[in-house]
């Protein structure tokens, strides 16, 4: 093992274990140069990969950092409807009706029939954004009916649907962990050139008559939640 490695292990550790608390100052390079002996290229790179792993941000001078504030982990258990644990508080960025599949964003560009509701949002935790979510809703209930409900103050998408007939009573989710691109760390509000690991999910609803109710991309920080499954063999 380098030397830098060998520093880096030795602030990660500290970090994990709050000797440096969440969204406190980390030291300066010349602190670490003190403390270590060492030269200034080899604190660079230990504290590079720090900030590739996210764990620590830098606020625009090089010579000030501060350690990442992880929100409370949201648990969620099996799906949409045992979720439990801190849930997230949303912010509406974009709410209309589509007409075809032309006007449809990319990243949602399913099957559906029209016209359909474009529903997008961010959650936040702690007043840091852990997710965003672009749901599509076909018109197996009256679009403008929906869409006047989820421009209410403190509106839910499920408990819409549930009040206009058409209850979800089952969803399927695929998702995969990965590396962020950058684009995702724009949508996320991640540290630049970050690698906090994110989680893409697209998750189906379905009501008691198997119609889909809801497709729906989302975008996770994979360091704020927890999934739970059981399944019966």
């Amino acid at each position: 093992m380098s030397k830098w490695e060998e520093i880096y292990q030795i602030l990660k550790k500290e970090i994990e274990y709050k000797v440096y608390p969440p969204g406190s100052e980390f030291p300066t390079n010349f602190d670490l140069m003190k403390r270590f002996n060492v030269h200034t290229s080899t604190i660079q790179s230990a504290i590079r990969r720090l900030i590739e792993e996210g764990l620590i941000t830098s606020e625009g001078n090089r010579t000030k950092r501060k350690v990442r504030v992880i929100p409370t982990r949201s648990h969620r258990k099996g799906g949409f409807s045992d979720e439990y644990g801190k849930k997230a508080k949303k912010k509406v960025l974009d709410i209309r009706k589509i007409m075809s599949k032309d006007e449809m964003p990319e990243l949602c560009k399913e099957d559906v029939s029209f016209p359909a509701l474009y529903y997008l949002n961010e959650q936040y935790i702690d007043g840091i954004q852990v997710g965003v979510s672009c749901s599509i809703i076909p018109h197996i209930v009256s679009i403008d009916e929906l869409e006047k409900k989820l421009k209410q103050e403190n509106a839910s998408l499920y408990r819409s649907l549930e009040e206009l007939g058409h209850k979800p009573v089952s969803c399927e989710e695929t998702f995969i962990v990965d590396l962020p691109t950058e684009k995702d760390r724009e949508e996320l509000h991640l540290p630049k050139n970050s690698n906090i690991p994110i989680i893409r999910m697209v998750r189906k609803t379905f009501d008691s008559e198997g119609n889909v109710a809801e497709i729906c991309h989302l975008l996770y920080r994979a360091d704020c939640y927890e999934f739970h499954y059981r399944f019966d063999f």
